[in-house]
């Protein structure tokens, strides 16, 4: 994927969206559930190829999120997998406890 790219994530609740990642990416991905970027910025590129993750964490009900590809380092976003994760009952809310769903790409 390239710069402007978007993937677009459906949630029951509250969630964590965790993104597998690749050390060849080179972009930063905003994560937005309400305003821009309101869930964050991480850089996509990880030192563990295919190993390393990077987390968004939204707290909520039901909704869309957005994930938009910006200006990194490089020009590509490698994407092997996401995981969207409900909260569970109890559980920290920074802290998903079990995959329910796992979406390749």
């Amino acid at each position: 994927m390239k710069v402007d790219g978007e993937i677009n994530v459906t949630v029951d609740g509250s969630s964590t969206i965790r993104f597998l990642g690749s050390q060849y990416s080179g972009l930063n991905m905003e994560g937005t559930a309400v305003d821009p970027a309101d869930l964050g910025t991480h850089e996509t590129k990880v030192a563990n190829d295919l190993a390393d993750t990077y987390d968004f964490t939204y707290s909520g009900p039901a909704t869309t999120l957005n994930f938009k590809l910006v200006a990194g380092t490089g020009n590509d976003l490698y994407l092997p997998t996401v995981e969207v994760i409900p909260a569970q009952a109890g559980a920290e809310a920074a802290m998903a406890e079990k995959t329910l769903f796992i979406i390749s790409i």
